[in-house]
């Protein structure tokens, strides 16, 4: 097999490893998790194995592939300790099937690779690389990789008919390998930004009655509903205009983010109408809970000379049943607030909620 022929089969071998890679970023805010970080390190350092059995050897020890590739785009991703142990393993397998005649010329050239990306890294910007350093990594490192060539008898030969193209396959394959690997987790980043588009208010930023729908299942007995709505706040929007009603609901929703716990959700039903679900809670701590958000919108100052009021309808999901004749129960409760005079929270609750996570 010519030299060409090599270069070309370990180029298509990497941008293949560099797909098997992206593979396991299934959701870039875990993508840096250290189980993960360790697999990805592994299939890089069984990739490059494998592409050095599909390389070619010139003179007795100067091994032409480009099993560096995997190597490098860890190492400037994750760091050097994660580059010595993924090449850990390609060093005794080197040592096993491709036996060193000239050990400096190797060891040179790991000690090259490694200083050059330990410079690098150190000038990122918080430890991770950007576009920049995708760019100016492979150019640097493959070249500085071959300087100690020079030290072989095939020194001019090699320098002459193979280093270009050598070059030339370490580079792209370095590009299209790191194209595809940052693909995915931009993609996995558009997605999730779709996703909270589709499940969450635009206004408010709550989730919405989508959202509501997919979590039906979630909810269980110890949970306690309580159903919000605005008063009078149709009269917010005839006399401010809709831009003050937007607002108005925007600050709504953050008192409701600062009234609650975090594992407890949030959403916004429609128009003015909000839903809050306790999760897991005692009756006693439901029912404080529910007053602190009515004091709390009460007594805020929102930016229209009305005073601002909520009504609500507090429910217990005490024995597993159908939610929508719990959610109507909590209706009829919150308009019996309205009718009794606003601001005010009417609840039906049993002596305790059992909490349940």
């Amino acid at each position: 097999m010519s030299t060409l022929d090599s270069l070309f089969i370990n180029t298509c071998m990497v941008i293949s490893l560099a797909y098997v890679v992206s593979l396991t970023y299934q959701d870039w805010r875990t993508a840096e998790r250290r189980s993960m970080v360790l697999l990805r390190t592994l299939l890089c350092s069984g990739g490059a194995i494998l592409l050095m059995f599909h390389g070619i050897t010139i003179g007795d020890d100067i091994q032409v592939d480009v099993r560096a590739v995997p190597i490098v785009l860890l190492m400037l991703r994750y760091g050097i300790g994660y580059g010595l142990i993924a090449i850990a393993p390609v060093l005794i397998t080197r040592v096993i099937y491709f036996p060193v005649q000239n050990i400096n010329v190797y060891a040179m050239s790991l000690l090259l690779t490694f200083i050059l990306l330990g410079l690098i890294r150190s000038r990122m910007p918080d430890g991770r690389p950007d576009r920049r350093s995708y760019m100016v990594t492979p150019l640097l490192v493959f070249s500085v990789h071959t300087l100690p060539v020079l030290l072989s008898p095939v020194a001019g030969w090699y320098f002459s008919h193979v280093f270009i193209w050598y070059f030339l396959a370490n580079v792209i394959g370095f590009y299209l390998s790191a194209q595809i690997l940052m693909t995915r987790i931009e993609y996995l980043k558009a997605t999730e930004h779709l996703r909270q588009e589709a499940l969450s208010d635009p206004l408010t930023g709550l989730l919405n009655r989508r959202q509501f729908e997919k979590d039906r299942a979630r909810f269980s007995t110890g949970d306690a509903f309580l159903l919000l709505d605005l008063d009078h706040f149709k009269q917010v929007n005839d006399r401010h205009g809709h831009a003050m009603g937007d607002e108005v609901l925007r600050q709504l929703a953050a008192l409701l983010k600062s009234s609650t716990r975090d594992n407890d959700r949030l959403y916004r039903m429609g128009g003015e109408e909000f839903l809050v679900v306790l999760r897991g809670i005692e009756t006693q701590q439901a029912i404080t809970i529910a007053e602190r958000i009515r004091e709390t919108v009460e007594h805020h100052v929102f930016p229209v000379p009305e005073r601002i009021t909520v009504s609500g309808g507090l429910v217990q999901f005490s024995t597993p049943g159908n939610l929508n004749q719990l959610l109507e129960q909590g209706d009829h409760l919150l308009y019996r607030a309205k009718r009794e005079g606003r601001n005010r929270i009417k609840r039906e609750l049993r002596e305790r909620l059992d909490p349940q996570m």
